[in-house]
């Protein structure tokens, strides 16, 4: 009797066969001395390093070809090999972090992506001849990163300027759906990028080319073939069967030159988001005498998966939570107060270990007890204590900031990489990160601020907007005098809200003590002294932060013969635009709101008179999204300067770049101007 090879064959990923030196332009060691003997990128003058070449060939191959019946169900079937060739120069000092190489491998419970092969050398001129010197694979560390990353690590040794360091390696992974995006931009220049994949028909994956700068595509199709050999017993015997199988495989090469390097300004949550790279996303299967397998579907099939994975049902009912629940019941007036005394009993109880997941790392019970734990850890526990105290609660699944943004024209589970809670009370949506115990409900932490996130909720899938009313505020005053040596002595008061009152809660709590906090005050400002300080709010959540401390300040003055110059704002002066580029082509992506006003009340010292002052003038955005009003007056004996900012647009495409680069320039400008006093 025969077996049939197709249920074998239906638990295989694909298969295709390529020759990866075919898209290579150079054999590994083959370094001439005119490259180490180059000392300048030839497309950007500029550059610290820049890549000679950097390509990769994504196959699919079939290891295990016999297949026998009492292993059947250990065969792992096709797997995905991907390997990757490059050639970095080297050109100064602060480059030589390219020679650390990092390669980031999968991880889904017991199974894992591996470092199948690993090469690499540096290169460099040694009395006038070409000196290779080799990485010993024994060195390669591996690092687990976090719930779903492990990271191998290779420090390349004799890295010099004007070294070349080259890499080969090859990752194999049985997570087909795992085929990585490639990359044809990085923060140095690339003249030669090249990515070839090999698709069999049994696969279809939406491919995208993002980005600004051209990639070239081509593409053919060629006819494969596969023998697969499974072998069994009975009574009567051994046998054994082969079968060939026939398919075509899709082939794509994509192709840059001369990229130049992605160059980051202020204001960017990831370069990640708009980097030229080619993106794949598996949307189906259909193997042969099989019906189609969707991986790209709907948000609903996305959250289902998800509900599958987790069993969130049982999981989160948290019965040893109960005499907790019964406290805060009995405290409780009315459900906000529930969901409130809920968060800050989570948040204070546990100590986050700064990993990211949507997964659990342990079972919930575990990681109360041991009171650290992951994302997932932490606020699936909160959302069921809120569940228990009879809330309407649920996870919401999202995408850090430097995780880039998730596509939702593109259905999957994989992007995500981070865990809130949600409560929903009389209509209104309350988001809570119990992993940051200074925050307060609906203030997420600065990493989660990015664009949307999707509730864990059987039916119809919902988003919610993880930066809804996230706003910054900032009232400054401060009061001060020129003494007989022309010091500035006065006093400075400040109120701080949102996200402004997170950040000095943080910062201050960062230090050992509040002494501590204020001499680095005075390290990070040459020539000021504090003293006599006060601070309000500090633990009350809920408030803004109040704080209070005299100063003096001798770098405030310049003399020119009978002239003194003073910056009214002092320390508090912008002192540069956060914009620098002469040309951006990706979004300012600002993380909330902001209110900033400062006010400067100046006592004119005797024996001077005010000679000048900086004009009054209101700048505004075209769109009117910002404003920046800068004030002077004189009253009595006393210079009155009020600097006000507001914005409330979060996202300025790269069109409106050039108007809000000259915005902050000019508020750079005029921060910095000087009242003119002279001497009577």
């Amino acid at each position: 009797m025969k077996k049939s090879l197709l249920p074998a064959f239906m638990l295989a990923f694909v298969t295709c066969c390529g020759i990866f030196a075919q898209n290579s332009p150079s054999k590994f060691g083959n370094v001439g001395k005119e490259e180490l003997e180059q000392n300048v990128c030839p497309i950007d003058s500029n550059a610290h390093a820049y890549f000679i070449f950097n390509c990769g060939l994504s196959r699919f191959t079939y290891p295990q070809t016999h297949v026998r019946e009492d292993d059947a169900g250990e065969n792992q079937g096709f797997v995905l090999e991907t390997t990757k060739h490059f050639r970095i120069k080297i050109l100064d000092e602060s480059a030589f972090d390219w020679a650390n190489i990092k390669i980031p491998l999968y991880v889904s419970g017991k199974k894992k992506e591996k470092l199948s092969s690993f090469k690499a050398s540096t290169f460099n001129i040694n009395n006038g001849k070409v000196e290779e010197t080799k990485f010993n694979k024994g060195n390669l560390i591996f690092e687990s990163t976090s719930e779903n990353w492990e990271t191998a690590k290779a420090p390349l040794p004799n890295v010099k300027k004007g070294s070349i360091i080259e890499v080969v390696y090859t990752v194999t992974s049985v997570f087909f759906y795992n085929l990585d995006k490639w990359n044809f931009q990085y923060s140095i220049p690339v003249l030669f990028s090249d990515f070839e994949v090999e698709i069999p028909e049994y696969f279809n994956f939406h491919q995208n080319i993002a980005g600004y700068y051209a990639i070239d595509r081509k593409t053919e199709r060629k006819n494969e073939s596969l023998d697969l050999t499974y072998h069994w017993q009975d009574f009567n015997g051994r046998y054994s069967n082969t079968q060939r199988i026939n398919f075509y495989v899709d082939i794509s090469e994509y192709t840059g030159r001369n990229i130049p390097a992605f160059k980051e300004d202020s204001y960017l949550k990831t370069p990640k988001n708009y980097l030229s790279a080619v993106e794949f996303e598996l949307a189906y299967t259909k193997f042969p005498n099989s019906t189609l397998k969707y991986y790209t579907t709907s948000w609903e099939n996305v959250i289902e998966q998800y509900l599958k994975y987790n069993d969130l049902e049982n999981s989160i009912k948290v019965g040893f939570l109960d005499d907790i629940a019964k406290e805060i019941n009995n405290k409780a007036k009315n459900p906000y107060s529930k969901m409130e005394l809920a968060f800050y009993n989570i948040a204070n109880h546990y100590k986050w270990n700064e990993k990211n997941s949507i997964f659990t790392s342990k079972g919930f019970k575990d990681s109360y007890t041991n009171a650290t734990g992951n994302c997932a850890d932490i606020n699936l526990c909160l959302v069921g204590l809120l569940q228990k105290l009879g809330l309407e609660a649920y996870p919401v699944i999202l995408s850090t900031q430097n995780n880039g943004f998730i596509k939702q024209t593109h259905p999957s589970l994989s992007n995500f990489n981070y865990l809130v809670a949600l409560a929903k009370i009389d209509g209104n949506d309350y988001l809570m990160d119990a992993t940051e115990p200074l925050s307060i409900i609906n203030q997420l932490p600065v990493r989660c601020l990015n664009d949307k996130g999707l509730i864990v909720k059987k039916g119809q899938a919902n988003w919610v907007d993880m930066v809804k009313d996230a706003s910054y505020k900032s009232q400054i005053i401060l009061t001060y005098e020129l003494d007989e040596n022309l010091e500035a002595k006065g006093t400075y008061s400040s109120i701080l809200s949102n996200y402004a009152a997170l950040e000095i809660r943080k910062n201050i709590k960062s230090y050992t003590s509040n002494d501590e906090y204020f001499k680095e005050i005075a390290k990070n400002n040459p020539g000021i002294e504090t003293n006599e300080y006060q601070i309000e709010g500090l633990d009350s959540l809920n408030m803004p932060v109040q704080m209070k401390f005299d100063f003096s300040y001798n770098n405030a003055v310049e003399q020119a013969g009978d002239l003194i110059m003073l910056k009214p704002l002092l320390f508090e002066a912008m002192k540069q635009s956060p914009f620098k580029l002469s040309e951006r082509t990706y979004p300012v992506e600002f993380n909330y709101q902001n209110k900033d006003k400062t006010t400067c009340q100046i006592k004119i010292p005797n024996g001077y008179a005010v000679e000048s002052l900086p004009s009054s003038i209101n700048l505004t955005l075209p769109d009117k999204s910002a404003q920046f009003l800068f004030f002077t007056s004189i009253k009595d004996d006393y210079i009155l300067i009020v600097s006000n900012y507001t914005r409330n647009k979060l996202l300025y495409l790269p069109e409106e770049y050039e108007a809000l680069k000259e915005f902050f320039r000019n508020m750079v400008v005029k921060q910095n101007e000087k009242i003119v006093l002279k001497k009577l």
